[in-house]
């Protein structure tokens, strides 16, 4: 994942991977998943199967730089640690930040080491785009819990009070899932337009002080649902319908409804200067918090839970401090 918007750092990546089988016990359909406690258990590649020359391999080629600057590499089979290799190019990003003419602290400077890649100084990755993923997995949860109707209600009336104009037939068509798959029709980024260029709609949103009407104010070229067009300005908007859905930042609705239930406690969200959450690139998380996210996934897999499920009551998987029964989560939008 690179996490060079307009800045010279090249791609700078944490990688938790969770293999085919990550939720998966001896196989038995019968086996429960046992979440995770405050540590993830550790076993070997080769008692999970797993030749550990290929790890060995990709290890070596990220320590000759084949694939840039990499951070962070996990891999969890079987709800256990296999691998965990930790590179510390804090030197290089201070040289990078010294040869950029931005070196301004602020947390859109994607050059400075403060922001990027890691939270000043902690374990907190940067998980850029993949903040949509996760966005998506707690905007499910309010579906689930009644707080949307579903998928397929209309999605701007939720973002009424800042002034779209609702007899456009191109926004009067748009559905909560049209948002949620990048099919929204808002136009955002000519094609091969780059976020070198000072005029993408992301950087102009990122030096924006109102997100929300910067959005709202784009135009609707394309009848919503018909053409795949990635936005990061409608994961904004999401964001916010979430908030006026169920009275709480997706922030404050992740902590409780998602994260604390998984046993994440520690996370950073960028913060707008409008004061809201930044939902299409601003998370902060862990190596082995984030991996939580996908063994959720992996677990819902193993356990036979439909697509839109990742968790239940009765369901397969033994949550932390007793939050099983809260966790009822279906996954509406695209995983990375």
């Amino acid at each position: 994942m690179s996490f060079s918007r307009t800045g010279a750092l090249p791609a700078i990546a944490l990688l938790p991977l969770l293999l085919a089988a990550a939720g998966c016990g001896s196989g038995n359909p019968g086996d429960r998943t046992v979440w995770p406690g405050a540590d993830w258990p550790v076993s070997t590649p080769e008692a999970e199967d797993i030749d550990p020359a290929a790890i060995d391999s990709l290890v070596a080629d990220i320590n000759a730089g084949r694939y840039g600057l990499i951070d962070r590499f996990l891999l969890i089979r079987n709800g256990r640690v296999i691998a965990d290799h930790r590179w510390d190019h804090s030197g290089r990003y201070a040289e990078l930040l010294a040869e950029q003419e931005d070196t301004t602290l602020h947390q859109y400077n994607y050059d400075h080491p403060a922001w990027h890649p890691y939270y000043r100084d902690t374990d907190l990755h940067s998980l850029q785009s993949v903040t949509k993923s996760v966005m998506s997995v707690a905007f499910g949860i309010a579906v689930d819990a009644g707080h949307i109707p579903g998928v397929d209600v209309a999605a701007w009336p939720f973002l009424e009070a800042y002034g779209p104009d609702l007899s456009d037939p191109g926004r009067a068509a748009a559905t909560i899932e049209d948002f949620l798959t990048m099919r929204s029709g808002i136009d955002w980024a000519v094609p091969g337009q780059t976020y070198e260029d000072e005029t993408h709609p992301t950087v102009v949103l990122e030096a924006s002080d109102a997100w929300i009407d910067y959005v709202v104010g784009r135009p609707v070229g394309t009848a919503p649902g018909t053409r795949f067009d990635y936005n990061d300005g409608v994961s904004v908007l999401l964001g916010r319908i979430l908030r006026e859905a169920t009275g709480q930042r997706i922030d404050a609705w992740a902590e409780e409804h998602l994260f604390g239930p998984i046993g994440i406690d520690d996370y950073y969200w960028k913060i707008t200067p409008g004061g809201e959450v930044d939902s299409e690139g601003g998370l902060y998380l862990a190596a082995h918090d984030l991996a939580r996210i996908g063994y959720l996934d992996a677990a819902r897999r193993r356990v036979g839970w439909p697509a839109g499920r990742l968790g239940g009551v009765g369901g397969g998987v033994d949550l932390p401090r007793g939050h099983r029964a809260r966790l009822r989560v279906p996954v509406v939008g695209p995983l990375p």
